[in-house]
């Protein structure tokens, strides 16, 4: 399996947790205690050559917290000094990024070999079932798993399979000149679109496990299952 560079997205503010995020971001809310942000490095220390976090919201408490060097992968930091969207962070990394790169949501737990799987691929993102899809970015795909288009929050999804926040991409996604959306925002599913259109296949892994810690009722259900899990 060969290494490749990671960007962790870790600007947010976290409003969602207020008061908890008024003097930590909300990465570094602890899930078992070890925050969400170092579940996210220990499933990488085989896999990622190089990690680099996007920082913004209280950037100091993050550098602080995890340094320069995590079990031997080198840590970078990258400041996103407005919060233009996801696919703004990652124009923010474009002259770091050298060539086959991970891009994970700062506020979500994976397994580690669900992201060792999706390394194995040019263009790709993890995809989940969900009983809401209506909730989330919905996935459709052909009969191959190739990604067809991301529709969000559709009142009539075209599956049950949900974006949860963790692509692959190769540099040739910055001949694409990300425009903003309506909601004034760069979205990195644009990146997807220009993919598909210039005839590239986008490769959807399908998983069973996937921890979104985006507010208070996500942290105390995520702090359920991760001790279910270690006393299995």
């Amino acid at each position: 399996m060969k290494k490749v560079q990671v960007v962790i997205l870790c600007g947010g503010k976290g409003t969602r947790f207020l008061p908890l995020t008024e003097h930590i971001p909300k990465v570094l809310v602890e899930v078992c205690d070890k925050s969400v942000l170092q579940h996210k490095l220990d499933a990488l220390v085989d896999l990622a050559s190089e990690i680099i976090l996007v920082v913004g919201y209280l950037k100091e408490k993050i550098i602080e917290s995890v340094g320069h060097n995590y079990k031997g992968i080198p840590i970078k930091y990258v400041e996103q000094s407005e919060q233009l969207g996801t696919g703004h962070a990652l124009m923010c990394c474009k002259d770091i990024l050298k060539d086959k790169f991970m891009v994970l949501n700062g506020d979500d737990i994976y397994l580690k070999s669900d992201l060792e799987e999706l390394s194995n691929v040019e263009f790709g993102l993890l995809g989940m079932e969900s009983e809401n899809p209506q909730k989330f970015g919905v996935l459709e795909i052909d009969r191959d798993d190739n990604l067809i288009s991301i529709v969000e929050k559709p009142e009539n999804p075209p599956s049950n399979l949900t974006n949860i926040g963790a692509y692959m991409f190769t540099t040739a996604i910055f001949e694409h000149e990300l425009v903003l959306s309506p909601r004034g925002e760069y979205e990195i599913n644009d990146y997807f679109t220009f993919i598909i259109k210039n005839s590239g296949d986008v490769k959807v892994v399908a998983v069973n496990f996937w921890l979104p810690v985006g507010n208070p009722d996500e942290l105390n259900a995520a702090e359920f299952v991760m001790r279910e899990k270690s006393n299995n």
